[in-house]
């Protein structure tokens, strides 16, 4: 499961955000359709993410994103 080192940006059109990130295997963008069905914090900072196609990505800690990541990251979950 490829783990997202870094947040670049999120857009939002018609409701459904479009992430550009950088994950440990190289940059990647995807669309989560349901922040509240797709995206899931576990404990310890932990994130586990669903994009529309069912991949799956992981951030191991949100707190220690860098701050403009981790903003992004907050507002969503």
């Amino acid at each position: 499961m490829p783990q997202i080192l870094r947040i670049d940006r999120i857009e939002s059109n018609f409701h459904i955000p479009t992430w550009h990130v950088e994950t440990d295997r190289g940059p990647r963008s995807f669309e989560i359709p349901s922040s509240r069905r797709d995206i899931r914090v576990l404990g310890e900072g932990r994130v586990l993410i669903r994009d529309a196609d069912g991949n799956r990505y992981e951030i191991p800690d949100y707190r220690h994103l860098d701050p403009a990541s981790r903003a992004f990251a907050e507002t969503l979950i």
